[in-house]
């Protein structure tokens, strides 16, 4: 194996998208119907939202991988790989237990409506 000198962005960008994977993965996992309490009643429904939610994600990121340029990482990209990919995650975590009751959404819509 070859240790090339620059970090390739590629590499960065894999990485993320992994974590990003992994933590909607978790989520997954933990909003079964039958898990213990976790932000909210758990339910088959959450975790078929966060199962195709994650696979959508692998498939995208995977197809963008392959049609991305080698370029040079530097250092800040890998704080925003990492922050982008987390943030993404729990906007989707967000969205998908939003759903109890009242939100900001919901209500918005009921007031602008006559």
């Amino acid at each position: 194996m070859f240790f090339p000198h620059v970090f390739p962005q590629k590499r960065l960008w894999m990485g993320a998208l992994f974590l990003s994977v992994g933590v909607l993965e978790i989520f997954h996992a933990l909003s079964y119907k039958g898990m213990p309490f976790f932000l909210s009643e758990c339910s088959a429904y959450k975790a078929t939202w966060f199962y195709l939610i994650s696979r959508l994600t692998l498939a995208i990121g995977l197809l963008l991988f392959v049609f991305a340029k080698e370029k040079q990482a530097l250092p800040f990209h890998r704080w925003l790989a990492y922050c982008l990919s987390l943030a993404y995650s729990l906007i989707w975590v967000l969205i998908i237990f939003e759903g109890e009751g009242m939100s900001l959404r919901t209500s918005m819509m009921q007031r602008s409506s006559p």
